[in-house]
C-alpha cells in the first residue's frame, strides 16, 4: 500500500502480508519485500503482518536479524483477535478495510453481509478489496463468496 503526501509522491509504504501460518521462509523473503519496495518508491517501507491466529501472531512479531549490526525486521502485526467484529452497515460503510479485516478475521454471516454492503456503495477505483482478491480469506466458503463480490464491486 502506497501512501502519497500533497502531491502525489510516495510519502510511506506498507508492504500487508496476510499470514495463515507459521513458515520460516517469510524470514527471507519479508526483508527483501521492504528493502525492495524501498528502493523502488524511495520512501519509508513498514511491513504489516496480519496473522489468522494469535499463535501466527506470536511467531510473525520475531525480529529478524539480517546480520549487518543494527539491521533487524521487527514486523509489525495485527492478531485477528485484537479486530473487532464490525456488524453494523453503518460502521463498515464508513470504516470498509476494518469490514474486511473483520470478516477475515471472523468468517461468519452477521460480518460478512455488513462488510458485502459497505463494499456495493465504494467507488469502482476503490482498491480495498486487495487482501481477498490475494485469496487469503481464512474461510473457504466465504472466501470465494467474497472474491466474486469484490470482483464485481471493481468492476461496476
Amino acid at each position: 500500500m502506497r501512501i502519497a503526501d500533497g502531491n502525489g509522491q510516495a510519502a510511506a509504504a506498507i508492504v500487508v502480508e496476510v499470514q495463515l501460518a507459521t513458515d520460516a521462509r517469510k524470514q527471507l523473503s519479508w526483508p527483501v519485500y521492504v528493502t525492495a519496495l524501498r528502493a523502488q518508491l524511495g520512501c519509508p517501507v513498514m511491513l504489516l503482518v496480519v496473522a489468522l491466529s494469535d499463535d501466527v501472531a506470536t511467531w510473525a512479531r520475531q525480529a529478524i536479524d539480517l546480520g549487518h549490526p543494527g539491521f533487524r525486521l521487527a514486523p509489525l502485526v495485527l492478531a485477528s483477535s485484537s479486530v473487532p467484529r464490525v456488524t453494523d452497515s453503518a460502521l463498515a460503510r464508513r470504516l470498509p478495510e476494518l469490514a474486511v479485516l473483520s470478516v477475515m478475521s471472523r468468517p461468519d454471516k452477521t460480518v460478512a453481509q455488513a462488510a458485502i454492503e459497505a463494499l456495493a456503495l465504494l467507488e469502482e477505483d476503490w482498491d480495498g478489496c486487495i487482501l481477498m482478491r490475494s485469496g487469503a480469506c481464512c474461510h473457504k466458503r466465504s472466501g470465494e463468496r467474497w472474491r466474486n463480490r469484490c470482483r464485481s464491486v471493481n468492476t461496476h
